[in-house]
């Protein structure tokens, strides 16, 4: 699996959820179809049967070690003018001047302001 793979998917996850939330756009997310090679990624992948929110949670959390102002830039496409968004979750590292996402951004991306979506979900941590 190319990481450029992920990027692309985590995007289109992210930027989804925050266009919900913005600009109440009514999309569709697809499902996350990525080449299966012999990297660590896709054997992690494929030998642990992820599902579609568990590869999220994966890639949310790989994306700080690769792209460290990738949450930042996101952001930064919806509020270029700066300010809070505590819904988004993440803080900001000691070591790291990005924003590293905690378990309430995982909970936003994938379920929003959806109580029962959210209890779901955080049944993965």
């Amino acid at each position: 699996m190319k990481f450029n793979q992920v990027v692309r998917f985590l995007d289109e996850v992210v930027k989804h959820r925050l266009e919900l939330t913005f600009k109440e756009a009514n999309t569709e997310l697809k499902p996350f179809d990525f080449d299966t090679d012999e990297s660590p990624l896709s054997e992690f992948v494929l030998k642990n049967k992820l599902n579609g929110h568990e590869l999220v949670v994966l890639f949310i959390a790989l994306m700080p070690h690769v792209l460290p102002d990738y949450f930042s830039k996101i952001i930064g496409e919806y509020l270029p003018n700066g300010g809070d968004f505590p819904e988004f979750g993440g803080v900001k590292g000691k070591n790291h001047r990005g924003i590293l996402p905690t378990g309430e951004t995982v909970l936003f991306v994938l379920a929003g302001h959806d109580i029962e979506e959210r209890t779901e979900i955080s049944k993965l941590f």
